[in-house]
């Protein structure tokens, strides 16, 4: 599925909206770089967890 980009006929994936929120949940965040011709990079940053997992 994806949504109306802003007019440029190219729509815009749900997959960085789910991936940015899934970031969110986890303390993390998600950075887009784009330049015309080059196409995008994506960044996803998570917090290191330092001591024992959880069950």
């Amino acid at each position: 599925m994806r949504g109306r980009g802003t007019g440029t006929g190219a729509g815009l994936g749900l997959g960085p909206a789910i991936a940015r929120s899934l970031a969110q949940a986890h303390g993390g965040r998600l950075e887009l770089r784009t330049a015309p011709g080059e196409g995008a990079t994506f960044r996803l940053i998570l917090p290191a967890h330092v001591g024992e997992p959880s069950t």
